[in-house]
């Protein structure tokens, strides 16, 4: 499965989604990807570039954050396989970030808890770490508008990190107008939604490896109990977390059994505490407001 160099499916499908996510970027910058227009206009192109080359470091540096920790300590990893969105003439891209994320492909065997404490939390940490000056540089770069009356406009729920550097780069902003996200900000915000996603504590999810390392058996309990409050949130929230729990059932809501040693406890607090903050910087209960299951994926 280890492979010294990327091999020729791991560079097709990151030219895909580099496809995918500029014709996505080209529509945050205001232009359709599916008309000759938008392609004779370099400020829209800039724009797309923009957002596309941004999200693709975040997404390629997480991965590359847990593929050089595997390597570090002897599991078997391939390099990042990056998933391209689905361009639809007519409609737009499936989904409306222009990609699906990116993964690597472990073949994990039974591993110390302070080895899969690093390779769980090294992505997020390394991804995050990226992501913020993207979000600093994009929100610098954005604009308030007042806010249109289509009911089409996308509607973004605000993250902790959101909300403090809009306070510094846009503190008073009239009544009825917003924030109108350059599209390098569009990526920041998919990097941090991408982060606190894979952060929630369940499953084979980064945050599901993480709480594993640190609690062994004793974090199942809480795995469901995150299960339940993902579904709830679904229901109440955003519907797009129902589409999440259906993919954390399917690969299995209990986390394999890992470990050949204790849990971490009071070592793997330092590194728990940091994933936490991030988590907590980035997560939104909604983080698209009024939109349908089926506009998420962008019918």
């Amino acid at each position: 499965m280890e492979h010294e160099t990327p091999t020729w499916r791991n560079w097709a499908l990151l030219l895909a989604a580099f496809v995918s996510t500029t014709l996505a970027g080209i529509a945050f910058a205001g232009g359709d990807a599916f008309s000759l227009a938008a392609w004779q206009d370099s400020k829209t192109i800039v724009g797309g570039l923009s957002y596309s080359l941004s999200v693709l470091a975040i997404l390629g540096v997480h991965e590359l954050g847990h593929f050089l920790q595997c390597r570090r300590r002897g599991v078997q990893a391939t390099w990042p396989f990056f998933l391209p969105g689905l361009p639809i003439p007519g409609v737009g891209m499936l989904p409306f970030i222009g990609t699906f994320g990116a993964f690597i492909k472990m073949r994990p065997n039974r591993m110390r808890s302070r080895d899969l404490l690093a390779i769980g939390a090294g992505g997020p940490i390394a991804g995050f770490v990226v992501a913020i000056p993207v979000l600093v540089i994009g929100l610098y770069l954005s604009d308030v508008r007042v806010l249109p009356t289509d009911e089409g406009v996308l509607s973004l729920g605000d993250n902790l990190l959101m909300l403090g550097l809009n306070h510094v780069f846009h503190p008073n902003i009239p009544q009825g107008s917003d924030v109108w996200l350059h599209p390098m900000a569009m990526a920041g915000w998919v990097g941090c939604f991408l982060t606190a996603l894979n952060l929630v504590p369940m499953g084979q999810l980064d945050g599901g490896h993480i709480a594993y390392s640190i609690f062994g058996e004793r974090y199942h309990r809480v795995g469901y109990a995150v299960f339940a409050g993902v579904l709830v949130l679904g229901v109440i929230a955003f519907p797009g977390w129902l589409v999440i729990a259906l993919l954390v059932k399917v690969m299995g809501i209990r986390h394999p059994d890992l470990l050949s040693d204790e849990p971490l406890g009071r070592q793997g607090w330092v590194v728990g505490a940091i994933c936490v903050v991030i988590f907590a910087l980035t997560f939104s209960p909604s983080p698209i407001k009024g939109m349908e299951l089926t506009a998420l994926f962008g019918l």
